[in-house]
């Protein structure tokens, strides 16, 4: 036969011998009950509005090979140009970010290139990249909103 009783630890549990799974010989009351839901309580006041949010930003950097890359380079971020045309600084790069990497217009596996702040490193992976072939490193950045970006 069931009961409920409140239990200053606990709270209010429903208990019975049935549902007893321990070896107390059904004598026990506190580790094989089960939790009985209380009352629903009044809903808190609204937050404050929303003004984050996530906002993607994207830079794209372009070169083209100048002699034919057989074994792993090394390209300085000096040596591309980004959307406007004009010699890139630095690739920016972190934690928030992803990279792509299209070599004649066509993505390469994470596996066959490294990159940082200052270059790129192309792994070919036993291919050859030749000369004029194009270059084009997509950095997508996620900024929160709230850091005014």
């Amino acid at each position: 036969m069931g009961y409920t009783y409140i239990h200053k630890s606990y709270g209010k549990r429903e208990w019975n011998r049935s549902n007893c799974k321990c070896d107390h010989r059904n004598r026990c009351r506190y580790c094989c009950v089960k939790n009985v839901p209380g009352p629903q309580g009044i809903p808190g006041p609204p937050g404050p509005p929303g003004t984050g949010g996530v906002t993607p930003s994207v830079e794209r950097y372009f070169h083209i090979v100048t002699l034919d890359i057989e074994t792993t380079e090394t390209i300085s971020s000096n040596q591309f140009t980004n959307d406007n045309g004009e010699l890139a600084t630095g690739f920016l790069t972190g934690q928030n970010s992803y990279v792509n990497l299209f070599l004649n217009g066509i993505l390469q596996p994470g596996n066959s290139y490294l990159i940082n702040e200052k270059a790129l490193t192309i792994i070919p992976n036993g291919g050859t990249i030749y000369e004029g072939s194009s270059i084009i490193l997509e950095i997508v950045m996620f900024y929160n909103q709230e850091d005014g970006r």
